[in-house]
């Protein structure tokens, strides 16, 4: 795997979270690893919303990180992100149960 990530990025040392700029192509950097899920920055996902349509299209899920406040969880539900990784799970799970 980490032979497939520095052919298509060199400048990754190792498979992680999306950078906090988004790929200049997200779903085609998606294709080339043969993701299911892409999980970029929350901030870097609210500058191009049309990211999360172009990644479903594709068939792949959109998790952003980290994000800790009730008002950035309605801007990336209202997106359609599948899920939000926080440091808050606890006040998380209770928002989607009041939200849903």
């Amino acid at each position: 795997m980490r032979a497939e990530i520095r052919a298509v990025s060199p400048k990754l040392h190792e498979p992680r979270a999306a950078p906090p700029a988004l790929d200049t192509d997200p779903a085609a950097f998606a294709a080339q690893l043969h993701l299911t899920a892409y999980n970029p920055d929350a901030s870097a996902l609210l500058g191009r919303p049309a990211a999360v349509a172009g990644l479903h299209a594709a068939g792949v899920a959109v998790m952003a990180w980290t994000v800790d406040s009730d008002t950035t969880w309605n801007q990336l539900d209202a997106l359609g992100v599948d899920g939000i990784i926080t440091n808050r799970p606890a006040e998380l799970a209770g928002w989607n149960s009041y939200a849903h």
